[in-house]
């Protein structure tokens, strides 16, 4: 993420700057943020059993190949 940041400068008249990122931009991020956040251990790597009988609480479980990761890189 070698990305260069835009810095904003304030108006003369002081009025506050406009954002260079849309707001649907910063609450994406700041969703997949706290749905990565909420990720614990991975419990049982090779469960056999049907997800919808565990609650799907391996969503919640931190995989390597855990899209949330892939989307805020």
């Amino acid at each position: 993420m070698a990305r260069k940041s835009k810095q904003i400068e304030e108006s003369s008249s002081g009025d506050p700057p406009e954002l260079a990122i849309s707001p649907e931009k910063v609450c994406f991020v700041i969703i997949k943020t706290r749905e990565f956040d909420a990720k614990d251990i991975v419990t049982e790597p090779n469960t056999a059993s049907n997800p919808s009988d565990d609650k799907t609480i391996s969503v919640l479980e931190d995989h390597s190949d855990d899209p949330v990761a892939q989307e805020l890189t």
